[in-house]
């Protein structure tokens, strides 16, 4: 399964891998929501998304990162396909506006959905097989971005956040809980999790409280690693 996935996720040359995937999927929704479609139809509809994906450039690039620019090219070419289909629609009067919007909707979620799905599962398998468990210092913006960097990383898992505020004790940033950075608590949770590297993603500790960390965290062999001030 992770060898699949390689090949879709890491490949940005496998350009057949991505349109047979977009073509399986977008085939099988309109078959599934759309179903008194005429199969001719649904090639056509098949062949104007590809085309689309080439000129916009979309299966050039890599699964893993796949954003919001990418449903931007998604989107736009969706849109053309059903202006395409609405032209048709007013010559022939062979399909009616809500049909258009469906096959709208199914263009969209037939090819980035799975461009987030397999980017997700590639990035926890990945998760899986990482052995430097990592605490984050700092629950803040530095923190999630340090957090979301990390996801899918062949080196650092992050496993928990410690912050210095006590409002944010055992809340939960997208699936990391956040612990207080009282040093008992902490010693358990970095024996527990066995951690071996803690990331600072804050500016906001003064010179004492920093030195005073990194002489706990050092003291138990744990590595100290800093990252640009956002």
């Amino acid at each position: 399964m992770k060898k699949i996935l390689k090949i879709v996720f890491l490949s940005r040359s496998n350009l057949l891998t991505k349109i047979i995937i977009d073509t399986f999927i977008i085939t099988i929704l309109l078959y599934l929501f759309y179903y008194d479609l005429p199969y001719e139809n649904i090639t056509i509809i098949s062949i104007l998304f590809i085309l689309s994906g080439l000129i916009s450039g979309i299966y050039k690039s890599f699964y893993r990162y796949s954003n919001f620019l990418d449903l931007i090219k998604i989107s736009i070419g969706s849109l053309i396909i059903v202006l395409l289909c609405g032209t048709y629609n007013y010559i022939n009067k062979d399909l009616e506006g809500l049909n258009l919007i469906l096959i709208f909707n199914i263009l969209i979620f037939g090819s980035f959905f799975p461009r987030i799905l397999i980017k997700y599962c590639f990035n926890l398998i990945q998760t899986y097989d990482v052995s430097n468990n990592v605490a984050i210092y700092g629950a803040g913006d530095g923190g999630i971005v340090t957090k979301r960097s990390l996801f899918g990383s062949t080196k650092y898992k992050p496993v928990f956040f410690i912050d210095d505020d006590p409002k944010l004790s055992n809340k939960v940033i997208e699936g990391i809980r956040i612990y207080s950075s009282d040093n008992e608590n902490l010693k358990k949770l970095i024996e527990k999790h066995q951690i071996s590297n803690v990331i600072f993603s804050t500016n906001k500790l003064s010179q004492s409280r920093k030195k005073m960390l990194l002489n706990f965290f050092l003291n138990l062999n744990i590595k100290c690693l800093d990252i640009p001030n956002y």
